[in-house]
């Protein structure tokens, strides 16, 4: 299993390309980026926040959104406080490129 350091300088690192390429092509065709992260408990959360990029949302909703999925996750025992830290990250980076 990942450290938490390892997972975290992963996950910045896989933010700041998709961050990258939403200024490059645009945010509907993150598709690729998205899938073909290996941390496979967060690729769900980077699916879904890639659906909401999609939806069109503004910033303010996609906030809202998130903090209530985040809420769901806390709830779910296979989610650890490691893993809570890592989805918050991914989501302020969705919001960044909205």
């Amino acid at each position: 299993m990942l450290t938490y350091q390892i997972r975290l300088e992963s996950l910045y690192t896989k933010m700041a390309y998709i961050l990258y390429k939403s200024r490059q092509v645009g945010r509907s065709n993150l598709d690729d980026e998205v899938e073909s992260y290996t941390d496979l408990k967060l690729v769900p959360v980077m699916q879904y926040g890639n659906e909401m990029l999609k939806e069109g949302l503004i910033e303010e909703d996609l906030e809202y959104i998130f903090s209530l999925r985040k809420i769901e996750y806390s709830k779910n025992p296979i989610y650890s406080g490691d893993d809570l830290k890592l989805i918050s990250i991914c989501f302020k980076y969705f919001i960044l490129i909205a």
